[in-house]
């Protein structure tokens, strides 16, 4: 955790590398000043009146800035499109009344610009905003003190320093050192005053266990190298006999402020005394299989598969794609992990062959889980089944007979077009009301002309002339007695 965080506006490469060993750091948005490298975390930090729309801050927070600190107006105008998650407030002390419980629900921090850091007033407003994290910048131009930072921190705030009043010399009147300032808060349960510390892999893999004074952290905050305290011989500078010197990447406290942890790039043998990477075991898993193909790439032996699979790319890309497609087809737990794994050693080989580590990876999940916007993420045209059109219906042509029987029209659905089928419900059961207004004329004429208007319509709709409507015994014989009856 952060014990305070710098405010960048001024170009100083070797104080900007030292305090992103330590970081976050803030970047102003209206100082463009020269980076020596992207910022392992950073803020940006947007003042007001500073020309900028929603659309901007979206796109710095998908380039990997963590958080925008935002006035009031700007922040009235994100909440609902930007993330809580990414958003801090800056605050006026005279603007604290204004802030609604919408705006307060919208953010995560609250960063208080005051002329004084009165911790009594500035706890009394982490109130209203419970659960948002607290900065302070302060507008005097005096240099903060360890003290000041051991104060907010006790109430559950963070010091912003702009950069003008950070040193890598020793404390003066006017700045503080990075060290003093990193190292105001932590204490020590030891009677010697050391601090615990875990130096890891920058995989998050433990090397060691070491111990750190406030010497030791302040030479490696300013150098990037390792260097700790040993309770035997006293300051000790990591490799600097056996030559497995470290590169400090990040030195972080942990949540109680009594240990540290170093992530490093360890070089030579290893970290540990036995010429092997960790002290507590042989890494294992994904940096093993690292640490294998990139030995394999230097100087693979002879008949080494991977040797072969680095000398051709056709068979490499070839076998990506096997496995991934095993790994389509795989159905328990075990044959998943069985084939991930093949996958993973395929898939890593490629990247070291193209220069590429397991850090890196990890750093572009990093930026991905970083951005706000998204893609709809939909599969290629290349790796999706086209979906097969519905097959055509071809309308079978029904002969109309003018003489025979007469029988009800019968509709297939599967062979009909979808144009007749829509016809067929009109003239039968959904069209009942227009069956009885034709029909009832006959019904009526029936009732009123009895026996003389039933003979009329059988010769009009059966063409059957009959003389009566009843048939008496004894029964001519019929023609088409022993006709089959259609349907």
């Amino acid at each position: 955790m952060a014990t305070f965080l710098p405010l960048i506006a001024e170009e100083d490469p070797t104080l900007f590398r030292a305090l992103d060993r330590i970081g976050p750091i803030i970047l102003d948005a209206q100082q463009s000043v020269p980076l020596p490298y992207p910022p392992q975390h950073s803020y940006l930090f947007v003042k007001p009146g500073t020309p900028v729309d929603v659309d901007a801050l979206a796109s710095w927070l998908d380039e990997g800035i963590e958080k925008v600190i935002l006035p009031l107006p700007w922040a009235k105008e994100c909440i609902g499109t930007i993330p809580s998650d990414r958003l801090i407030l800056l605050l006026q002390i005279s603007g604290v009344s204004a802030v609604s419980e919408n705006v307060r629900n919208g953010v995560s921090g609250l960063l208080l610009k005051t002329p004084s850091l009165d911790v009594n007033f500035i706890s009394s407003i982490s109130k209203f905003f419970a659960g948002s994290a607290i900065y302070v910048l302060s507008t005097v131009d005096s240099s903060p003190t360890p003290s000041n930072i051991r104060e907010l921190k006790s109430i559950g705030a963070t010091l912003v320093i702009p950069d003008s009043q950070l040193t890598l010399e020793p404390t003066s009147d006017s700045k503080i050192h990075v060290g003093d300032a990193f190292l105001a808060p932590v204490i020590s349960d030891r009677p010697d005053g050391l601090f615990p510390t875990v130096v890891s892999s920058q995989t998050g893999q433990s090397l060691g266990l070491v111990y750190s004074s406030r010497q030791s952290v302040k030479e490696s905050i300013a150098s990037g190298k390792g260097v700790y305290q040993s309770r035997k011989h006293g300051l000790w500078r990591k490799g600097e006999t056996s030559g497995a010197t470290q590169d400090v990447l990040r030195i972080r406290l942990d949540c109680d402020s009594d240990s540290l942890e170093f992530r490093v790039i360890q070089h030579g043998a290893g970290f540990c005394h036995l010429n092997r990477q960790s002290c507590f075991s042989e890494i294992s898993g994904l940096p093993a299989l690292e640490s294998t193909l990139k030995s394999r790439l230097a100087s693979a032996p002879e008949g080494s598969y991977t040797k072969r699979l680095f000398s051709d790319p056709e068979l490499l890309k070839s076998k990506i794609m096997e496995e991934a497609d095993e790994l389509c087809q795989a159905t328990t737990k075990e044959d998943v992990a069985f084939e991930a794994a093949d996958l993973f050693y395929f898939a890593l080989t490629k990247c070291i062959a193209s220069g590429v580590s397991v850090v890196d990876i990890e750093k572009a999940l990093d930026k991905k889980a970083k951005r706000v916007t998204r893609r709809p993420g939909n599969a290629k045209p290349q790796w999706t089944k086209p979906t097969a059109p519905p097959a055509s219906i071809t309308p079978v042509e029904r002969k109309v007979v003018r003489d025979g029987p007469i029988r009800m029209r019968i509709s297939d659905l599967l062979t009909t077009t979808p144009e007749v089928a829509g016809t067929a419900p009109s003239a039968t059961c959904l069209a009942l009301r227009r069956d009885d207004h034709e029909s009832q004329p006959i019904v009526d004429a029936v009732r009123q002309r009895g026996d003389s208007a039933l003979l009329e319509f059988t010769a009009k709709f059966d063409r059957a002339q009959l003389a009566s409507t009843v048939v008496f015994p004894p029964f001519a014989p019929r023609d088409d007695a022993h006709r089959p009856r259609g349907p």
